[in-house]
């Protein structure tokens, strides 16, 4: 039997919960642009789309230039967010998990 000799985990969306941060940085774009907010279902399903797809949905009356604005300023609005300190939650049951292979020697 082999040894494991590493383990890896994406972060984003299987340890961290970022919906909720990441309808908070859409929301505020929208608002600024004069949008109304959006559910978080439905900024939900535009994740995993590429950038331009997902602000398309969002903003589908606005020219290329616009979209490419509006890009800026969300990573603007994730560099504020991120700034201040927010963190992501765990998903339930993650941070035990972790303890466990931290306390088996794998982290």
């Amino acid at each position: 039997m082999n040894k494991l000799s590493l383990i890896m985990f994406d972060v984003d969306g299987t340890l961290i919960d970022s919906l909720n941060f990441i309808v908070t940085v859409v929301n505020k774009v929208c608002v600024k642009h004069g949008q109304k907010e959006q559910s978080a279902d439905f900024i939900k399903d535009g994740v995993g789309l590429s950038r331009e797809k997902s602000l398309r949905r969002l903003f589908p009356d606005v020219s290329d230039a616009e979209l490419m604005q509006i890009a800026d300023e969300v990573k603007e609005e994730v560099s504020k967010l991120r700034g201040s300190g927010y963190k992501d939650p765990l998903f339930d049951g993650v941070e035990e998990i972790l303890n466990k292979l931290e306390g088996k020697g794998y982290l």
